[in-house]
């Protein structure tokens, strides 16, 4: 198996969920770093969901984290520290906040092959 270290970087995330990060088969990926940073001048609240296969026709979606507070200009770090989420094949990872164009988004990960 090959791994790889790669960036996902998205910019400007709003309130329609973004995909982030897309794990195509046969490939699996473990995110060793997810920021996220407030990109306004007011506080703001940002989710992130996981889409998971469940069937060859269907998925689940639930959330990594929900309507976690932002302060204006700051930068939240929610994967850090040697902490790690694994990310099946076809698995995919949104993000989206109460606020347009509000977000962007850093993520860090190794794609294992």
């Amino acid at each position: 198996m090959a791994s790889y270290f790669r960036n996902s970087v998205k910019s400007a995330i709003g309130i329609t969920p973004v995909k982030v990060l897309d794990v195509a088969s046969p490939s699996r990926a473990t995110v060793i770093g997810l920021s996220l940073t407030n990109l306004t001048e007011g506080t703001i609240q940002i989710n992130v969901q996981i889409e998971v296969p469940v069937s060859p026709s269907g998925t689940v979606t639930g959330y990594y984290c929900k309507n976690i507070l932002i302060p204006p200009n700051t930068s939240l770090r929610l994967v850090n520290g040697g902490e790690k989420l694994i990310l099946a094949e076809n698995n995919k990872l949104y993000i989206s906040s109460d606020t347009a164009a509000s977000i962007d988004a850093l993520i860090s990960y190794v794609e294992i092959v």
